[in-house]
């Protein structure tokens, strides 16, 4: 959207909620609004914004991209692990989730020891 091409992530949450209102099946207004929250560091937020995402649109791994990283901000790397494996089980071939899930595990490990 053009408003968070202009750093204008408050005005275009506020669209993202009027656009799930005016059609609440509409994952696409779901995961736009996820990724907005996940900005504005509202990371709860962007993670229930996710799950209704991928309630809707099961098969896009996007959504759980998103939330994925709404996971490591509240530093909650077992539940990110599990998020992007989800990604990974739609998207096998995307070299970026593999990449991810080995930083997440590292980070895990460091965790442990």
């Amino acid at each position: 959207m053009a408003l968070e091409n202009l750093n204008r992530y408050r005005e275009a949450l506020d669209i993202y909620n009027k656009i799930i209102k005016l059609n609440p099946n509409d994952p696409d207004a779901y995961y736009s609004k996820s990724a907005a929250l996940n900005i504005l560091e509202s990371y709860n937020e962007a993670i229930k914004a996710c799950d209704k995402a991928t309630k809707l649109d099961p098969n896009n791994s996007y959504g759980y991209l998103i939330k994925c990283e709404a996971l490591l901000h509240l530093n909650l790397l077992e539940d990110a692990i599990e998020t992007i494996n989800k990604a990974i089980e739609l998207n096998r071939e995307n070299v970026i989730f593999q990449n991810i899930k080995r930083d997440i595990e590292k980070e895990f490990q460091k965790g442990k020891s």
